[in-house]
């Protein structure tokens, strides 16, 4: 079971993932959602009240996540 607590300050990108630079590299780093649900596991949302639009409509009923990741197929 994973958790997230919602706040003012929780953006999309904390929930679905973001892309960083890392050396010279530019790689994704999941948030929260994709870690729960690659793995199986829960996702207990606290304080899903404070949540932005952006993240509500990710988990309405009919909501999409498409996450196009660019590898290597490791």
């Amino acid at each position: 079971m994973l958790h997230s607590n919602m706040n003012r300050q929780t953006t999309i990108g904390d929930f679905v993932g973001f892309w960083t630079v890392k050396g010279s590299e530019t790689q994704w780093v999941d948030g929260v959602l994709p870690l729960a649900m690659r793995a199986g596991h829960w996702l207990v949302i606290d304080e899903i009240d404070f949540a932005e639009p952006a993240i509500l409509a990710v988990l309405e009923p009919g909501g999409r996540l498409l996450l196009k990741e660019k590898g290597d197929g490791s």
